[in-house]
Parts: C-alpha cells; sequence; structure tokens
C-alpha cells in the first residue's frame, strides 16, 4: 500500500511538474482540430490518411470472431504504442509529440467534418462519439506528449553547464516517468473498453433517433 502511495505521489508530482507542457500539447492539439475540420483544401491527402489509419484498425476487426474484445485490444494497444512512443522519443527536442498533437488533432477534425456530412450533428459526435471514451483518452494523450515536451525541454537545458543545476537529471525524469506510464496504461484500457462498446452505441442511437 505504502509503494502505491509512492507511485501516486510520482505521477501527481511529474504531472504538475510538466502542467505548462500539457497546455501546450492541447493548444497544439486544439490547432489540429481546427486545420482538419475546416481545411478544404487537403481532402484527398486526409482521406487517403484517415483510410489508411482507421482502414486498417477496422480490417482487424472485421476479421475477427470476437469483433467487440478485438476492438477492445487492437484500440488499446494502439494507444499505448502510441503514448509510449510520445514519452520516449520527446527526448529529441520534443519534436514528436509536437508533430503527433497537429497531426491526430488533424485527424480528428478531418473526421469530424466527414461524420458531420454523414448526417450526424457536431454536437452528437463530441458528446457521444469523442467524449465518453475522450474523457479518459484524452487526458492520457496530453499528459503523455506533456512528459515528451518536458523532457525534450530538459534534455536540451542539461547539454548547457550554467542550466544543470536547475533542472532535473534524465535519470528522475525517467523514474517518474515509469510510473506515470503505468499509470496512462490504466487510463487507456478503460478508455478503449468504454471506445469499443458505448461510444459506438452511442453513435447508432444517433443515427437511429
Amino acid at each position: 500500500m505504502d509503494k502505491i502511495r509512492m507511485l501516486w505521489r510520482m505521477v501527481l508530482e511529474e504531472i504538475n511538474r510538466s502542467k505548462f507542457y500539457i497546455l501546450a500539447a492541447v493548444i497544439l492539439f486544439a490547432y489540429g482540430i481546427y486545420s482538419g475540420y475546416s481545411s478544404d483544401g487537403l481532402d484527398a491527402m486526409l482521406m487517403q490518411t484517415t483510410e489508411q489509419v482507421f482502414g486498417q484498425i477496422r480490417d482487424q476487426i472485421e476479421r475477427s470472431d470476437t469483433p467487440t474484445l478485438t476492438a477492445v485490444m487492437v484500440i488499446f494497444l494502439n494507444n499505448v504504442r502510441a503514448v509510449l512512443v510520445m514519452m520516449v522519443l520527446g527526448i529529441f527536442l520534443g519534436l514528436f509529440p509536437v508533430l503527433s498533437m497537429l497531426f491526430n488533432g488533424v485527424l480528428i477534425g478531418f473526421t469530424l467534418r466527414l461524420q458531420e456530412a454523414a448526417d450526424l450533428s457536431l454536437m452528437d459526435l463530441i458528446f457521444r462519439g469523442l467524449l465518453p471514451h475522450g474523457i479518459l483518452e484524452l487526458p492520457a494523450i496530453f499528459i503523455a506528449a506533456g512528459y515528451g515536451l518536458r523532457l525534450g525541454i530538459t534534455a536540451l537545458r542539461r547539454l548547457f553547464p550554467s542550466q544543470r543545476a536547475q533542472v532535473q537529471t534524465l535519470g528522475e525524469i525517467a523514474m517518474s516517468g515509469l510510473a506515470l506510464f503505468g499509470f496512462l496504461v490504466i487510463l487507456l484500457l478503460f478508455a478503449s473498453i468504454i471506445e469499443s462498446t458505448i461510444t459506438p452505441w452511442l453513435l447508432n442511437s444517433a443515427l437511429e433517433a
């Protein structure tokens, strides 16, 4: 029990240290959504990219004898991999989390526009198609991106002798990152269950209304 408390304290401390970087990740993601939703000139490229990203997931689920369980596992593993990559590759000046937030925001914005064209209101898309699982999934992604950004900035600052005393060592950040990753995995597991069960039901009920 004491170990769990210690890990939880490490998670909260890391989130607090990364709070401004998490905010930056949210802003980048929101800008990506706006760009994907409002940009007409990139439709062909975004359609191809969206089909590649979501088509592979859809094919895996449709070929399965247990589609719901497969959906949970595929979505969960994809999200865990995305979070892990953002956290680890953030060490390269935080560039990967920045690009990932923008790219994923653009895809979601474009997907919202496509679904809206298919007779679903924007409010239904947000409250039925995004928020149920997004309440858990999006914070996990933002926290991971914020951590990756902080890791990259810290690595950069440690290159300068005058800055080293003012920042944590990379080893200290890595230790808190392990605790944080475990917490995010739990969030993503519950989010994938909701996304594979409750979210489709809510969207279908909106289409049938």
